[in-house]
């Protein structure tokens, strides 16, 4: 009995966010370290990464113990999709709750601003999956503007934003593989790339 009841204190102490946040950093550590047996070309895009998401990770993790200047910028929500202008009073954060449990009753029902009528989650996974396998097959190149879209679709993202913001991953995607020299313009059906 004394088992469970220290399991079940660790585990109302811990949630699903910070479990997350744990496995990152030990990726990203992983990550970094590994990164020391490449040349330092090579080296340099997956030590960067990694330490960004250290930092990023470890922000997150331990944001209830940073200084309150730095708790606020690291706590504040962004949205990617909406340009709403942040609540400045006690009255519209209370409002937003309100109007956030309307919202989760109302996930029962089909919504209307899903372009699919089905779960946002399941979706991204379905959509980070297919670009995994048509990068695989492609190349990553062709497949990263097609996701960018389709991503951007997905959340009913104005159509020219979605053009705009697909042809700049385009230009992204091509600038890092002309700066690394990485073959990542071809995949299993076009070995040699099309470029």
């Amino acid at each position: 009995m004394g088992k469970s009841d220290s399991l079940s204190r660790a585990s109302s102490r811990v949630n699903s966010e910070q479990v997350m946040l744990m496995i990152m950093l030990l990726v990203a550590g992983y990550m970094f370290i590994g990164s020391y047996d490449f040349s330092w070309a090579a080296a340099f895009f997956p030590r960067f990464m990694a330490a960004m998401t250290i930092i990023g990770a470890s922000l997150l993790l331990f944001r209830n113990y940073l200084p309150g200047f730095l708790q606020q910028y690291v706590t504040t929500s962004v949205s990617i999709v909406n340009e709403d202008v942040r609540a400045e009073s006690t009255e519209e954060i209370a409002e937003e709750a309100a109007q956030r449990a309307k919202a989760e009753q109302a996930e029962a029902e089909p919504s209307e601003d899903l372009l699919w009528g089905s779960n946002p989650g399941l979706i991204t996974v379905l959509l980070m999956a297919g670009y995994i396998l048509a990068s695989f097959l492609v190349g990553m190149l062709w497949m990263t503007p097609v996701f960018v879209f389709a991503y951007l679709v997905w959340f009913r993202v104005r159509l020219s934003y979605a053009a705009i913001l697909s042809a700049v991953s385009f230009v992204l995607a091509y600038t890092f593989m002309t700066v690394l020299l990485l073959d990542i313009d071809g995949g299993i059906l076009f070995e040699g790339g099309l470029l």
